[in-house]
């Protein structure tokens, strides 16, 4: 098989850390949702969200609107923003 020259599979990975909670794989991310890999019941608060590429971390502070349910692989959520830079 010919190999394209420059081309790169970036190592991705990414979850939700609940604190006391415990973390979350997640195999979505979106503007306002986000979808664990698996079941987990998780309450409404804050969290944040950590995605590695690469090795190189991105963390991104979020509010579980109503959790996760019991059952249930999806939350709402909206992003935290920083009272420094408030953009």
């Amino acid at each position: 098989m010919n190999q394209i020259l420059g081309s790169h599979s970036a190592e991705i990975k990414m979850w939700l850390d609940c604190g006391s909670h415990g973390t979350i794989p997640l195999s979505r991310i979106t503007p306002t949702m986000i979808v664990a890999k698996e079941p987990r019941a998780v309450p409404a608060g804050e969290a944040e969200i950590v995605v590695t590429v690469d090795g190189r971390y991105i963390r991104t502070k979020v509010m579980l609107n109503g959790g996760f349910a019991k059952g249930r692989t999806t939350a709402r959520i909206w992003r935290i923003r920083d009272e420094v830079a408030p953009f």
